[in-house]
C-alpha cells in the first residue's frame, strides 16, 4: 500500500503556516500576565485557606499578578465559609455548584470564569507541592 501523496497535492514542510502561527503567537504574549489558578475544592475546610494564602504568598514574592479561583463541588462541611473569610484579604473568586458534578465538571466552569491570559490547575489538598506552580 503506498500513503504518498500524488504528485500534485501540496505537501506540508517544517516552515508550514502553523510555524508561524505559533511564532506571531508568542510575540503577542503580554509582559505582565495575570495568571488565574483553578482549585477545585470538594469538602476541603482543612486545606483550602492553607492553600490560597501559600498560593498568594508565592505569586506575591514573585511579582506576578494573580487569581485564586476556587469552584467548590458541592461541599458538605465548612469549605464555602473558609474561603468566603479570606477573600476580603486575598484576590479570590469563589465559584459555587449547586451540588457534587465532579472534578471536570468543576474545573471546567473555573476555565468559564477565569480572566487570566494564562490558568494553573491545582488541587487543594496540597497533593501536588503549590511552590513549583510558579
Amino acid at each position: 500500500m503506498n500513503l504518498d501523496l500524488p504528485p500534485d497535492q501540496p505537501q506540508e514542510s517544517a516552515d508550514s503556516e502553523s510555524a508561524f502561527t505559533l511564532q506571531s503567537r508568542a510575540a503577542e504574549r503580554p509582559t505582565d500576565p495575570l495568571v488565574s489558578v483553578l482549585l477545585p475544592a470538594f469538602n476541603e475546610q482543612q486545606n483550602v485557606v492553607p492553600m490560597l494564602e501559600t498560593l498568594h504568598t508565592l505569586f506575591t514574592g514573585l511579582g506576578m499578578r494573580h487569581e485564586l479561583l476556587v469552584i467548590d463541588d458541592g461541599s458538605r462541611d465548612a469549605t464555602v465559609e473558609k474561603v468566603s473569610s479570606v477573600m476580603n484579604r486575598l484576590p479570590v473568586v469563589l465559584i459555587q455548584l449547586s451540588r457534587n458534578f465532579g472534578k471536570e465538571v468543576a474545573l471546567s466552569a473555573g476555565i468559564d470564569q477565569a480572566r487570566g491570559d494564562v490558568a494553573v490547575l491545582i488541587d487543594c489538598d496540597f497533593q501536588h507541592p503549590p511552590d513549583l506552580v510558579p
